[in-house]
């Protein structure tokens, strides 16, 4: 897409730096337009500046980038000079070596992209005004010199230039910047602003208007505070020294607001709301090691082989003594099958807690019919201290092991709560052991042995805590 762009104006004004020997910024000004005649209005375009010498193929002495914005009449404004430099410094043009033109480049969308491109030479007003303007900084126009000026700046016919600020300038200008000039650096004197009061002891004085107050004599400074301290030297009628510290407090008293709300400070009692309320892992040294120091009384008791607990006789317990298993406090059934019939059930797991899983493989591949013995552990349900148990199952091997280990134990706490013993008899366990044969241990001499599992043994249903 041809993009257009309209110039109104390359060079307006050139502004030179004190003492200077080139311009130090030049105004530029243009319309831009889109292919279609239209103005690109109120949105930031990109350009790029270049400053040509010898002709409008010439080499660049400098290069700068600006991303100004169109008004709403399509109109952008920048000044030449103030850019992003990308190349050369633009106060070391030697303007005596010209011609020198300007070449720009634009990109609408406010990128890089450039798509307008335009070159126009600079004319030799801008340099006449370079000249002049720095003598007059320098302080080497005359007066008639100041009025030959003013006489070429009212005989300008351009328009635009007729409404700029230059055209404004008077020889009482010109003077004031010649006196203000020998003041030195305005940005870093500070000068007093036309308007500047001064306050002294409630009393306002304008500085624009008086150079100097009576506001009376000083005889003698005291020092007042609050009788948490202890003030000395007070008044100094002449010269000397003002001193406070603060008194004694009896101990174990503290500096705060009162009644732990808003108000001034004093020295007072610990009240219970100083104290933050943080959880205990806060404490980082001298932390107690037992229960009992926390102040805790109802911590979960640990469980030991042969407590009555959990539903029934607890036979293992892990390493936390929060884990375990229990078996029941007597058989349940004297003599029953591991299975009505010979199936493969890959019930193999072994180790405590597996005979869970051992069971509920049996259950998928037996169903619910018959009588065998997981289903007998499964259906179980058992009632202690007012409680029903009903996740029994038919222990593993190992599990069988573990309550043989624990046989007198197990008893004597049986026996204790209304069980019964150990028949010195073979129990199933749950691990299988093949199409024909399940693993079982004979509770007489602790064998373990895989026996047909039509064969009838004893159950004893244990469950996990």
């Amino acid at each position: 897409m041809k993009q257009l762009i309209t110039t109104i104006i390359a060079a307006v004004f050139f502004t030179a730096a004190l003492g200077a020997q080139s311009p130090q910024k030049m105004s530029y000004q243009a319309i831009i337009r889109n292919s279609e005649d239209q103005l690109v209005t109120s949105q930031d375009i990109g350009m790029q500046i270049s400053i040509l010498q010898g002709s409008i193929y010439g080499s660049s002495v400098y290069v700068e980038t600006h991303t100004p914005p169109t008004n709403a009449n399509g109109l952008v404004s920048i000044e030449i000079g103030e850019g992003t430099v990308v190349y050369g410094n633009f106060s070391g043009i030697d303007w005596s070596a010209g011609p020198y033109f300007i070449k720009t480049e634009t990109d609408p969308s406010g990128g890089t992209n450039y798509t307008i491109t335009g070159t126009s030479q600079l004319l030799s007003v801008p340099y006449a005004l370079h000249s002049r303007t720095t003598d007059i900084l320098e302080g080497d126009i005359t007066e008639s010199q100041i009025s030959d000026l003013q006489g070429y700046l009212t005989s300008e016919s351009d328009p635009l230039f007729n409404v700029s600020p230059a055209n404004t300038i008077t020889a009482g200008d010109v003077s004031d910047w010649k006196t203000a000039y020998s003041w030195g650096n305005h940005a870093s004197a500070s000068y007093v602003p036309e308007t500047r009061t001064l306050s002294i002891n409630g009393t306002t004085h304008d500085l624009s208007e008086n150079g100097s107050w009576n506001v009376g004599t000083v005889t003698s400074v005291g020092l007042s505070l609050p009788n948490i301290f202890s003030v000395s030297g007070s008044p100094v009628t002449t010269s000397g020294t003002l001193s406070a510290s603060l008194l004694n407090q009896t101990a174990n008293r503290v500096f705060a607001s009162p009644n732990i709300f808003n108000g001034p400070p004093s020295f007072r009692s610990l009240m219970t709301g100083d104290i933050p309320n943080l959880p205990w892992s806060k404490i980082t040294s001298g932390k107690p090691t037992t229960l009992a120091g926390y102040g805790i009384t109802d911590a979960v008791k640990k469980n030991s082989v042969g407590d009555f607990a959990q539903g029934g006789i607890v036979f293992w317990v892990d390493e936390t003594g929060q884990h375990g298993l229990v078996c029941a406090k007597q058989d349940h059934d004297s003599y029953v099958k591991y299975s009505e019939d010979y199936t493969h059930i890959a019930a193999n797991g072994d180790g405590p807690f597996s005979g869970e899983m051992n069971t509920t493989l049996i259950l998928a591949n037996l169903g619910p019919g018959g009588t065998y013995a997981a289903l007998i552990c499964i259906r179980l349900q058992i009632t202690e201290n007012g409680k029903t148990y009903g996740d029994w199952y038919l222990p593993s091997k190992s599990e069988l092991n573990l309550m043989y280990q624990n046989k007198a134990v197990i008893n004597a706490t049986a026996i204790a709560n209304g069980g019964g013993t150990f028949a010195n008899e073979y129990y199933w366990s749950s691990t299988d052991g093949g199409w024909h044969h399940a693993w079982g241990q004979n509770f007489l001499n602790g064998v373990q042995i895989s026996d047909d599992k039509t064969s009838l043994s004893y159950v004893r249903a244990v469950r996990a805590f």
